[in-house]
């Protein structure tokens, strides 16, 4: 049944939430933010004032409890996902889910599985689908305007001075990976949405460390149509580098995937043309768009939980060997 109004309760109020996704619930039309939960509880009553948030909470039970919510956007660690999106689907309401979906496919299976049982929509947090920048870059390639795409270029450097500064984001016990599964599944996910689920997958994966974290990943797809694409990410080398480029017929469209800028069209006569795109102050805001026009009985919103499962599957493709080598099961 179509919501009249969507009223958001957030599950965890971490760092993606102040700025990316937090303000975006009640800047879109038929949609609020009513109340945020945290497990401290001076953290969580911080950020409702800070935010204007009229409530919050210290437990999840206490926000399940709350008679206003109807949807749940769940912004925690990876490893909490799974059970707390059960939790949440469980009370009656849709989840938002931030990515990576879960630290496997198991465990996003569960959820889907409960999704369907619930009869309740679950979403995942791939806000780059509904990105004006790269939605340009998808049009691009999907319109034939530079010709049949051939394949596909990511490349991403890290230096290792710029540690992120969540320490989890390199506990795979934590985010089901290094950084490249905290970030570069935005890349995976997006070369979904472009061409579809790939038929084949392999990568090679190293750690440069002593700490045994993937922190060099290069990755081949290939898709049915003919497509292929190749990446390469290290957290470890520099300069910093963050370019996708597709490769067509007639020329290249480039852009970052994980930072802002404009789309480079190249064509094949050495003609350049450069077409600015800013993206909105809260990332996250054109999706959580389109799930509040979704729930309010619209189209439906580009980033389901089946499209999180696919990415997440192809994650644990991906890293079968790597796991395989290092005797590292994919975390449970």
């Amino acid at each position: 049944m179509a919501m009249d109004e969507v009223i958001w309760g957030i599950v965890g109020c971490g760092a993606v939430t102040e700025v990316k996704a937090g303000p975006a619930f009640s800047r879109v039309a038929g949609s609020r933010l009513a109340a945020v939960m945290r497990r401290d509880p001076h953290k969580a009553r911080d950020y409702a004032r800070r935010h204007d948030v009229p409530r919050w909470y210290n437990s999840l039970g206490d926000l399940l409890r709350d008679p206003e919510v109807n949807a749940i956007y769940i912004a925690t660690p990876t490893n909490s996902h799974c059970e707390l999106t059960l939790q949440a689907l469980a009370s009656g309401r849709p989840v938002l889910v931030e990515k990576p979906m879960a630290l496997n496919a198991s465990e996003a299976t569960r959820m889907v599985n409960a999704a369907e049982r619930a009869d309740r929509p679950l979403f995942v947090a791939y806000y780059k689908r509904a990105l004006p920048r790269l939605e340009a870059l998808r049009h691009v390639v999907q319109s034939g305007e530079l010709g049949p795409a051939r394949c596909a270029v990511a490349t991403h450097m890290r230096p290792r001075r710029l540690h992120p500064r969540q320490a989890w984001k390199l506990d795979p016990a934590i985010n089901g990976g290094g950084l490249f599964v905290d970030a570069q599944v935005h890349t995976l996910d997006w070369l979904d949405h472009c061409f579809g689920p790939p038929r084949d997958a392999q990568a090679l994966v190293r750690s440069l460390s002593s700490s045994g974290v993937d922190d060099l990943v290069t990755y081949s797809l290939g898709w049915d149509a003919g497509q292929v694409a190749s990446g390469t990410y290290c957290f470890g080398a520099g300069p910093r580098t963050d370019n996708l480029t597709i490769y067509a017929a007639k020329g290249s469209v480039s852009t970052a995937i994980l930072s802002g800028g404009e789309l480079v069209v190249r064509w094949d006569d050495g003609e350049q043309e450069l077409r600015p795109y800013a993206d909105p102050p809260h990332v996250h805001e054109p999706l959580i768009a389109r799930v509040v026009e979704h729930l309010r009985g619209g189209r439906p919103a580009p980033s389901s939980g089946y499209d999180g499962l696919r990415t997440t599957q192809l994650v644990d493709r991906l890293y079968a060997g790597f796991r395989s080598q290092t005797r590292r099961a994919a975390p449970a």
